[in-house]
């Protein structure tokens, strides 16, 4: 396990945070932060992690277009992730696109 110190403005280490957890290579365990708000007005966050698991995590993925074809998308290392506002987010490594 890997642990991490980000020290910075409030805004920068939160929006870097969220984007080090989307991260397909790293699994987050356990974040926690804090905020010298009337000192200094820093943050720190704190983040212990994994390497992600290189094991296959395999999905197929199947949209139909407009024009009613089918299109089969098999994705390795597959991740499903919903977002706060509704969107949901699929992705992985495709290798080939089959229809």
């Amino acid at each position: 396990m890997l642990r991490m110190q980000v020290l910075g403005d409030p805004k920068e280490v939160n929006t870097f945070m969220k984007g080090f957890k989307l991260l397909p290579e790293y699994h987050v365990v356990t974040e926690s932060q804090l905020y010298d708000h009337q000192m200094t007005q820093q943050a720190i966050a704190f983040a212990m992690f994994d390497l992600a698991n290189k094991e296959k995590n395999t999905m197929i993925l199947q949209l139909t277009t407009a024009n009613r074809k089918e299109l089969l998308f098999h994705l390795d290392q597959a991740q499903v992730e919903k977002s706060d506002n509704g969107v949901t987010l699929i992705r992985g490594v495709v290798q080939e696109i089959y229809w």
